[in-house]
């Protein structure tokens, strides 16, 4: 079976952060193989984007 076909979830985040005088849009997609509510996966997806960022 493709990985996609067990896909049970799929949130769209979509950001907008200010600096300085810029402002930056960002559409991000995650696919997940559990069906998990909204307020489950926000830390997860929170979380992920942290360790993401200390990255650069």
């Amino acid at each position: 079976m493709p990985p996609m076909a067990r896909a049970q979830t799929v949130v769209v985040v979509d950001s907008t952060r200010e600096v300085g005088a810029r402002t930056e849009h960002e559409t991000r997609l995650s696919i997940f193989s559990l069906a998990l509510a909204a307020d489950t996966l926000e830390p997860i997806i929170r979380a992920h984007w942290a360790i993401e960022n200390s990255l650069f």
